[in-house]
């Protein structure tokens, strides 16, 4: 993880962070793959994330609009900028995380945090409102931040609000920049049961849980794959499945009918992507590598 320092003074330019944001994530995936010299070499994933606080936020739109290859966003308590975050939104298509308190006193939830989720072209976008949030609560104690909202009528304390948003941003980063399957799964149960929060979803992805007996005979093969993904079923208990894309989407799903199924790629890109077998309400993500 790596931060901006810069832009940090009176009237900072919202359009040069976005820039800085682009500029920071390809100057060191580009010392991890080509500089022996670096200490990054060889040791980063290619996958990355902007994130961003309040004005950083917002950027990070400005940012994503103009970055293809950036895998995933998340946002605490975004801005709106200059240029507009909100129309820059309107641009990015890829899975987004939004956090906001729902008494921040800084940036309107109402005006700022809803309007660029709103906006967001992704086909996994999430919105998390944290009962009794502030705006300054997503940083450290002792910031500036904090002068603009002093006396905040908050009802929970900068530890709780921090310990919410970190149970589901750790899982969502780990999903989407570490390829780590279960994770999805383990986001979908803390947002379905974490009674600080309420939250919008558009997003094929999630579900209520994972039973992991259901699908204890359930298997998806071959791994990498070509043209065809296999799934077994030997069980009597009827599931579904989606084929899930890199940006979240669903690009192939039905129903799993006989004992084995098979899942035809013919038409689509060389990449990582998702099975997700479903019973009822309950899912199991399995990572696949189609070539």
């Amino acid at each position: 993880m790596c931060f901006l320092t810069t832009e940090g003074g009176i009237s900072p330019n919202h359009g040069e962070m976005g820039t800085d944001f682009i500029f920071l994530k390809n100057s060191l995936q580009n010392d991890a793959t080509t500089n022996s010299n670096s200490v990054f070499y060889q040791k980063l994933a290619t996958t990355s994330a902007y994130m961003g606080h309040s004005m950083g936020g917002g950027a990070s739109y400005l940012a994503a609009a103009n970055d293809p290859n950036v895998t995933a966003m998340v946002g605490l308590a975004p801005a709106v900028t200059n240029p507009s975050s909100i129309d820059a939104a309107a641009q990015v298509d890829k899975p987004t995380l939004i956090f906001s308190g729902s008494a921040d006193a800084v940036t309107s939830p109402e005006s700022a945090h809803l309007p660029i989720y709103n906006a967001l072209q992704s086909s996994c976008k999430v919105f998390v409102s944290i009962t009794g949030g502030g705006h300054c609560y997503f940083a450290n104690s002792g910031s500036v931040c904090e002068f603009g909202e002093a006396g905040g009528n908050f009802s929970i304390s900068r530890e709780q609000q921090q310990t919410i948003t970190n149970s589901l941003l750790t899982p969502w980063l780990n999903y989407w920049l570490k390829g780590d399957a279960l994770s999805i799964t383990t986001f979908s149960q803390v947002l379905n049961s974490e009674t600080g929060i309420t939250h919008n979803e558009t997003c094929p992805l999630l579900a209520t849980g994972v039973k992991e007996d259901v699908f204890s005979t359930v298997q998806v093969y071959p791994n990498p794959a070509k043209s065809t993904i296999y799934i077994k079923n030997n069980s009597a208990t009827p599931m579904r499945y989606k084929l899930i894309n890199s940006m979240g989407a669903e690009v192939r799903g039905g129903d799993l009918t006989t004992a084995t199924g098979s899942i035809h790629t013919t038409g689509l890109s060389a990449g990582v992507y998702t099975v997700i077998i479903t019973q009822g309400n309950q899912l199991k993500p399995y990572r696949i590598i189609l070539e």
